[in-house]
């Protein structure tokens, strides 16, 4: 994964903890407040091409006469950088342009900012409205202070969307502007064995990150592999490995690390709304929730403890995620949305095709979508405490949330009564 085999991190100058994070006294991220001129002396000094800087109290532009060297930290002063030489581009600023035309204010008695346990509640009170009104919507975000509802199609009438829902401002994008892959793929290997930049190693004991394979279709001669998620326990006892639904097309046999290796289990159920399935293990198959180390990390991994709610996850703190096709990869915490899916399975014809699954949005660094691949769905997300908060689902390759990705929430896990082993 290469998180076993990265390089040993260079000398880095003084004034910089870590060359992915530089660390100042103050924490902008904590406190904006913080972002004085003072302090902003202190980023100059250390960037002295910095033409603008500006801070809009989830990250940090930097746009310079001429960029720094390669690599650039991940985090300033706590939040995320961004460096351009462009004074034209606002880097990964929250979609704010675009709000409803009309004086349609709903539930103002109602006050849910700055409040996530209300955010499934302001969800379905913006999905009735617009379900009320027939304008198709795909997804909400709850942004703390603000929604983004993503509209469907391109020639919605803004003058008969809301304004405001339960004192939250509603700002709006369109579905084109998503990015999003139209398939939710894995990674297609046409020959046994994969690429050398992928750690395709066998291990005895399995754990968080490490390769699966669903087997090879026979008449198109692929294989599709994916990436083990965490080792749980449902009510009853019962221990299971989890995976994403949709890496497995061809059966529900699981192999590690691919079908030249060994069949270790077999899924034996799917969690409706989630594009999570459980795997029950082969009899002496083992697997620890202990993380793989990488040389990138500011400290020992943990083990991984417990599935946490969204509600208590504070955005802007850091989240990590570490797959055999990536690696180990950083970002921070950020939107909890809820994102509208097409049901699986889909042969009951009295269940509607789409359904609505609880998601998040995480932004995992500047340039970080060259890193995406297929096969890190199911990867496990988890926070500096080994909390898990959620399961990579896709990075967009294109739109706004370039070098954001958006991951299944933990709280379905915990709606199923799952907990962490």
């Amino acid at each position: 994964m290469l998180p076993h085999a990265q390089p040993k991190p260079k000398e880095h100058p003084v004034g910089v903890e870590h060359p992915r994070h530089i660390i100042f006294p103050f924490d902008i991220h904590r406190d904006p407040s913080e972002f004085n001129a003072e302090n902003r002396k202190s980023i100059y000094r250390i960037f002295p091409e910095i033409e603008v800087l500006a801070f809009d109290k989830h990250f940090l532009l930097l746009c310079m006469r001429t960029l720094p060297p390669k690599p650039w930290p991940r985090t300033i002063a706590g939040v995320p950088a961004y460096f351009t030489t462009d004074q034209a581009d606002e880097g990964p600023i929250a979609p704010i342009k675009r709000f409803g035309s009309s004086r349609i204010r709903l539930h103002g008695d109602l006050d849910c900012r700055h409040d996530p346990a209300q955010r499934r509640q302001v969800f379905e009170l913006i999905r009735r409205y617009f379900s009320e009104v027939s304008i198709e919507i795909t997804e909400i975000q709850y942004w703390r202070n603000f929604v983004v509802v993503v509209l469907e199609n391109d020639e919605t009438d803004l003058t008969a969307v809301p304004r405001a829902v339960a004192s939250c401002p509603c700002y709006y994008l369109f579905e084109s502007e998503m990015g999003r892959p139209k398939d939710f793929p894995s990674l297609h290997i046409k020959k046994s064995g994969v690429d050398s930049i992928y750690d395709d190693s066998e291990y005895t004991v399995l754990r968080p990150g490490v390769m699966l394979s669903s087997g090879k279709d026979e008449l198109k001669g692929h294989e599709v592999l994916t990436t083990a998620g965490v080792f749980v326990k449902d009510k009853d006892g019962n221990e299971y490995m989890t995976v994403t639904s949709h890496s497995f097309p061809h059966g529900s046999r699981v192999f590690h690390p691919h079908t030249g290796g060994r069949e270790i289990g077999e899924i034996v159920m799917e969690l409706p709304s989630t594009d999570v399935a459980l795997v029950k293990l082969h009899d002496g198959e083992r697997f620890t929730n202990k993380l793989f180390e990488s040389s990138h990390m500011l400290k020992p991994p943990p083990s991984l403890k417990v599935f946490i709610h969204t509600s208590e996850i504070t955005p802007g703190d850091l989240v990590f995620m570490d797959t055999p096709f990536t690696g180990y990869e950083e970002g921070t915490a950020n939107v909890a949305a809820a994102t509208r899916v097409r049901r699986i399975p889909t042969d009951d014809s009295h269940e509607p095709a789409m359904e609505w699954m609880d998601t998040r949005w995480d932004y995992m660094g500047q340039g970080s979508v060259r890193t995406f691949v297929d096969g890190a769905c199911g990867s496990v997300i988890w926070n500096e405490e080994g909390n898990v908060v959620g399961f990579f689902r896709y990075g967009p390759v294109s739109g706004h949330f370039v070098d954001w990705c958006q991951s299944v929430s933990a709280d379905h896990l915990i709606d199923w009564g799952l907990t962490v082993i």
